[in-house]
């Protein structure tokens, strides 16, 4: 894997989850309890073997920058290899132009091969099993996608793929709702180098914007595309309806050992916490409590990040608690996201739905 240079597109469109992506990027949303997305998709390189990545900075970036630094805490700061970023040209959001004007660092690497992805989907994936089909089957692109069924509520144009037998995509089409189950992009792509940059300055010149559609399957009918399934938890984040459901499943004991006990590691930043702490009157039952915590009260199906507080008589139902909350006695939580270092007074009651869980911003008092 020391020949394939991987990059992260960070998404560019955050209206989705503008109230949590105000002051900070998707990719650094808090995910599992002690994670961040963009954890997932670096473990998911070094587990692989690829040790040198870029990062194509896009959207609210610095929180990114911030978060990742050199890239010690993921293997990737050594001094062959290593993490880098890709800035964006004059503010552009759109990852073809910001590709198109990185392409002399891109190009300047020894690399000859790409493995490209979005930064908004959360899964356990070995790269090695995909180079590994890419090669057998002298493909120009592999394609990662997983059999899911859409639904009206789910947000995005993801491309769905006609795949033949021998993995070969016949055809790529847009995604249907309420069609039952379909062959839905992943947005990850495993390509030749010479050939990406062919494919991008053909797009640019021509006024594409979108990595996918406009540089990819543009030229589907001309290409040798290959398809490579995906089977396992797999989390799409374009909504806060899907952020909460998504972490919601992991409490389920399936998906948990899949994304977490399959032999894999998760790389994350260190936060040197101590182990969480329940005291006399804590119950809890089906959750993921990261360390740090100090539990005195009741918590039912939630999720605890590093550093929140839950104090005598409170309850938390069906809820996620981002790091550093304060949730004080007798308060009561149902279907709420409570953002970082919320403080939830005494005697407090918030409740939304599963469908319309109830969001409290940053650094908020109630």
């Amino acid at each position: 894997m020391e020949n394939i240079m991987a990059i992260i597109a960070l998404d560019g469109s955050e209206e989705r989850l503008s109230d949590m992506t105000r002051k900070r990027h998707m990719a650094v949303l808090p995910f599992g309890g002690e994670y961040c997305i963009i954890d997932y998709l670096l473990s998911n390189m070094v587990n692989s073997g690829i040790c040198r990545v870029g990062i194509l900075l896009q959207g609210p970036y610095r929180t990114v920058i911030e978060y990742l630094r050199s890239g010690k805490e993921w293997y990737l700061a050594g001094k062959q290899g290593g993490l880098f970023f890709l800035p964006p040209f004059s503010g552009s959001n759109h990852s073809v132009v910001n590709f198109y004007h990185n392409l002399d660092s891109i190009e300047q690497c020894q690399q000859e091969y790409l493995f490209i992805t979005g930064s908004t989907i959360v899964c356990s994936v070995d790269y090695r099993e995909v180079a590994s089909l890419h090669l057998d089957r002298q493909a120009d692109i592999t394609v990662l996608y997983s059999k899911e069924s859409r639904t009206g509520d789910n947000q995005g144009k993801e491309a769905v793929f006609d795949v033949a037998k021998d993995n070969r995509v016949r055809k790529v089409s847009c995604v249907s709702y309420n069609q039952g189950e379909q062959s839905v992009s992943m947005d990850m792509y495993f390509i030749r180098k010479s050939l990406f940059v062919d494919l991008l300055c053909s797009c640019y010149r021509e006024g594409g914007l979108d990595l996918g559609w406009d540089c990819f399957w543009k030229y589907a009918d001309r290409l040798r595309i290959y398809g490579w399934q995906h089977v396992g938890p797999i989390a799409r984040i374009n909504s806060l309806k899907s952020y909460y459901r998504h972490q919601m499943q992991l409490l389920a004991v399936d998906a948990c050992q899949q994304l977490y006990l399959s032999g894999k590691n998760v790389y994350t930043k260190a936060q040197d916490e101590p182990p969480a702490s329940y005291l006399t009157e804590a119950v809890v039952a089906n959750a993921l409590i990261a360390n740090g915590c100090v539990v005195e009260g009741k918590v039912e199906n939630s999720i605890l990040f590093s550093g929140v507080c839950v104090n005598k008589g409170a309850v938390v139902k069906n809820s996620i608690i981002m790091p550093g909350c304060r949730i004080e006695e007798n308060v009561r939580l149902e279907n709420v996201i409570c953002d970082q270092n919320v403080h939830v007074g005494q005697g407090r009651q918030l409740q939304g739905s599963q469908q319309k869980p109830l969001f409290v911003e940053t650094i908020t008092s109630i």
